[in-house]
């Protein structure tokens, strides 16, 4: 697949519309329920050679219509926003402003993506992103250092604009990188947001550790990096904050010839220190680097586990539950209930009443995905059959898979009344463009059952 020169020049191209749109764009410009039925296309950039991959989705409950998407152009390599008020019929696209000194945000030396992600804080004009960059350069003792640079940016009029990338974590050690870090936003009673930031740490030629960091003043000043995983172990998950302040996340334990170990790290003193038990044991938990997703209904206070393995000799994606903080687990519970195929790459949200909503990738042949979404309104005690979401079969033969596979995942978020996805999709690559958009698209739902 060539990335170089032909398909750097044919990012300043521009060609005529009806060669690079789709029904998606076309529903785009004149429905008025947009992203509904059909996906729409998260962006406003016609350019042929772009390739976005890696989103994230963040969307106000109160206002199903605003909704950010953060991902990174595989063209370039820049990290970027595009911002829609009115459901998807207009976009506002960015990219985040990097100080001169910091590479571009893209593959890393590890061979893993930034992650970087958009998260909306409890005031929606609040959003918040972080990021790694591949290099650290142009300031001598840090040049070629590796992906370690950890960038944070910020909007305060809801993802319009975004403010100047800030360095909030560098190792200073050329054999450590820090990378793919995840977000989480809490914002505290008196209404200050507060940052919790997990990264991978690794040195050349492995990634066996997982830090966490945080900001209880919106992002002005974070503490020093924890290391989780003092026995080895990666593929941390974002954090959560619990009521009571605790903090948790996860993070894998690979064995050589063994099954792999899900782990669940417990905080009781902000973050200074953390102990881990093991939640289970299976063959290829994680897959190649997939964290599990780990989130708190905000309602009944259950622990709620996503991740995919290969106990039955294919990928598939499990859910756990666990109502007493982490102390036991329920049994595992098969998301991919429609036969045949493999899946992988699961991400989920909670909705402010407690619905969980659910999100894959379904592999029906090689390299030939779809995009599957389940949902439970009972806590996790049930699921719904899970649906196909796109309309057309995603073809990784095209566009950037063969570079990111399933390092980068689908996204949802969760309103009250409405499952927000998005995903990256092919549908107008060609074997020279290699085209990749970030579509989404809304699925309407019945309220939680409190």
């Amino acid at each position: 697949m060539m990335v170089g020169g032909l398909l750097l020049l044919l990012t300043a191209l521009r060609l005529p519309s009806e060669l690079n749109d789709d029904p998606s764009a076309a529903q785009q410009a004149g429905s008025t329920e947009l992203c509904v039925g059909l996906p729409c296309r998260a962006n406003d950039d016609r350019r042929p050679a772009r390739g976005y991959e890696g989103p994230s989705i963040a969307v106000d409950p109160a206002n199903g219509d605003h909704q950010v998407v953060g991902d990174q152009n595989l063209v370039g390599g820049q990290c970027g926003w595009h911002t829609t008020f009115d459901g998807g019929k207009t976009w506002t696209d960015g990219a985040f402003t990097v100080p001169a000194e910091f590479g571009p945000c893209t593959l890393d030396s590890a061979g893993l993506l930034p992650m970087g992600n958009v998260t909306m804080a409890a005031d929606p004009n609040r959003v918040y992103a972080v990021f790694g960059t591949r290099s650290v350069g142009l300031r001598g003792e840090r040049a070629g250092s590796g992906g370690d640079g950890i960038l944070l940016v910020d909007s305060a009029d809801g993802g319009r604009t975004f403010s100047t990338a800030r360095e909030i974590l560098h190792s200073g050690d050329p054999q450590l990188s820090y990378v793919r870090p995840q977000l989480t936003v809490s914002t505290d009673p008196a209404g200050v947001d507060r940052l919790l930031v997990t990264v991978w740490g690794c040195a050349p030629g492995r990634c066996t550790q997982g830090y966490f960091f945080r900001s209880d003043d919106a992002g002005k000043t974070f503490t020093a990096p924890v290391l989780v995983t003092p026995e080895g172990g990666n593929s941390p998950s974002a954090a959560v904050l619990a009521d009571d302040g605790t903090v948790y996340m996860t993070f894998l334990r690979r064995i050589e010839g063994q099954p792999y170990e899900l782990l669940l790290a417990r905080s009781g003193d902000d973050g200074k220190t953390f102990a881990a038990v093991v939640i289970d044991r299976q063959p290829g938990i994680g897959i190649q680097y997939d964290s599990a997703k780990l989130h708190i209904d905000p309602k009944r206070g259950f622990f709620y586990l996503l991740f995919a393995d290969e106990r039955d000799n294919r990928a598939e994606v499990f859910f756990r539950r666990s109502q007493d903080q982490g102390a036991s687990w329920e049994k595992s519970v098969r998301m991919h209930t429609s036969p045949g195929g493999s899946a992988y790459s699961p991400a989920m949200a909670v909705s402010p009443d407690g619905r969980i909503d659910v999100v894959f990738y379904r592999e029906t042949r090689r390299n030939i995905l779809d995009v599957h979404a389940t949902f439970s309104t009972d806590g996790g005690k049930t699921f719904a059959v899970d649906q196909k979401l796109n309309d057309k079969t995603i073809d990784r033969e095209l566009g950037y898979w063969a570079e990111v596979g399933n390092d980068a995942l689908p996204a949802v978020a969760s309103t009250p009344a409405a499952a927000y996805f998005a995903w990256s999709d092919t549908r107008n690559a060609t074997d020279v463009t290699n085209t990749q958009e970030i579509l989404t698209k809304r699925v309407d739902r019945t309220p939680a059952v409190r």
